[in-house]
């Protein structure tokens, strides 16, 4: 069981509408990193693989932020690359 506080739906209607006006700003003591980039999915389609365009922002405990930079710099990748590695492993250890 998750020790996530349950959301109701006006919850999240609330957090998107925030967060269009631009009112969502990070928690205190957190850091946000962002990114945009397409990925291939699914089977190809006469030959073109599907694509599917992925927009995230992960928000990570303050300094946190600085260490995924620093690693990314020190092993030649993009912030990006490193918190889609990271996210990849979380989703693939949840269960199904």
């Amino acid at each position: 069981m998750s020790d996530r506080p349950h959301r109701s739906m006006d919850d999240y209607a609330l957090l998107a509408e925030e967060a269009e006006h631009g009112e969502l700003r990070p928690a205190p003591g957190t850091a946000e990193v962002s990114s945009d980039y397409a990925m291939r999915r699914g089977r190809p389609r006469d030959g073109v693989p599907r694509e599917a365009s992925v927009s995230y922002t992960v928000r990570v405990p303050s300094g946190m932020g600085e260490a995924l930079a620093r690693y990314a710099t020190e092993h030649h990748l993009t912030t990006s690359e490193v918190v889609r590695a990271a996210l990849g492993v979380y989703l693939a250890e949840q269960p199904r």
